[in-house]
């Protein structure tokens, strides 16, 4: 299955932002899929000094007392604060 990478337009509104289908953060650079060559894309991110696993989670304000969906609005608005803190860097994968 192919996935489709979009730039997210910051200036909506995290509800009207927040997608309805599975997401990843990259780097715009990173030749490989995170959604279906995860071990590949890890690596390079990782090669390169990225480590954006590491940086979304520093960032995100998740909880385990949170709704699924409260994480997911969490982790969203963490990646659209990378994507503001790093422009032209970082983007925001949807798996189509």
């Amino acid at each position: 299955m192919e996935s489709e990478t979009l730039l997210v337009d910051t200036s909506l509104s995290d509800e009207e932002a927040t997608p309805s289908k599975e997401f990843w953060l990259t780097t715009t650079d990173n030749p490989y899929d995170p959604f279906t060559e995860f071990e590949s894309w890890l690596a390079y991110d990782e090669q390169t000094g990225y480590f954006t696993n590491g940086l979304l989670a520093r960032l995100c304000l998740d909880s385990p007392n949170f709704s699924d969906e409260q994480n997911d609005l969490e982790i969203f608005k963490a990646m659209k604060n990378i994507c503001d803190l790093f422009p032209g860097l970082y983007t925001i994968r949807y798996q189509s």
